[in-house]
């Protein structure tokens, strides 16, 4: 997850400055866009129970990657500046950078207490190598610019399945019995060695006393 939208959402804006005929507007655009949307979707996921982790990365991926498709369309078609493409272009950017909430979401709610700092930094490491990734992959852009963009779908198909067969939903989940089911058999062990612990010391007492 961490490395999939890391790459493609790096990737996106990265190859997104000439998605309209001015710069700014562009980045005026896409900020404004993206920074509505997701306090749009901080209202929304308290009034709306259904709207989970899984379904906003499986929603905004599917719907990322068909606009993927819609831009690598345009390309061909040579309509690249007109006013669709930036449309599509900037709907691909927004619906990928969502899929940044339920990544960082998850990893806090799959994880137990002891270990949640270390394993969201791990995967934010793993996100950064996807950075670095992605800005080695930038340079396609001036030899086969539509590759690029068939990158992020690949990508893109291996995370909503990765996502749909493997990621758990952890909306309204307790963080303080996260990962609980994986300790049960420590827990077991534990109190089975101190109650071992406790006969040996009430059957040493018997014997002192004889």
């Amino acid at each position: 997850m961490w490395f999939v939208t890391g790459m493609t959402a790096y990737l996106t804006d990265l190859c997104g400055g000439d998605m309209t005929k001015n710069f700014w507007v562009g980045q005026f655009l896409s900020g404004i866009l993206l920074s509505v949307v997701r306090i749009i979707m901080g209202f929304a996921d308290g009034y709306l129970p259904w709207m989970g982790r899984r379904f906003v990365l499986l929603c905004s991926q599917s719907l990322a990657i068909v606009f993927f498709g819609c831009v690598i369309a345009f390309l061909f078609a040579g309509e690249k500046g007109q006013w669709y493409y930036t449309a599509v272009y900037l709907a691909a950017f927004v619906f990928t950078s969502i899929v940044w909430e339920p990544c960082y979401l998850c990893a806090s709610e799959l994880m137990p207490t002891d270990v949640r700092a270390t394993s969201t930094a791990s995967c934010s490491i793993v996100g950064r190598f996807a950075n670095i990734g992605a800005s080695m992959l930038s340079g396609l852009k001036t030899v086969y610019e539509p590759g690029v963009h068939m990158i992020s779908i690949s990508l893109g198909l291996t995370n909503v399945i990765a996502a749909y067969f493997f990621l758990q939903e952890t909306k309204n989940c307790s963080l303080d019995k996260a990962g609980t089911t994986a300790a049960k058999p420590a827990e077991k062990a534990n109190e089975q060695e101190m109650t071992d612990l406790i006969d040996r010391s009430i059957q040493n007492e018997d014997l002192e006393k004889k």
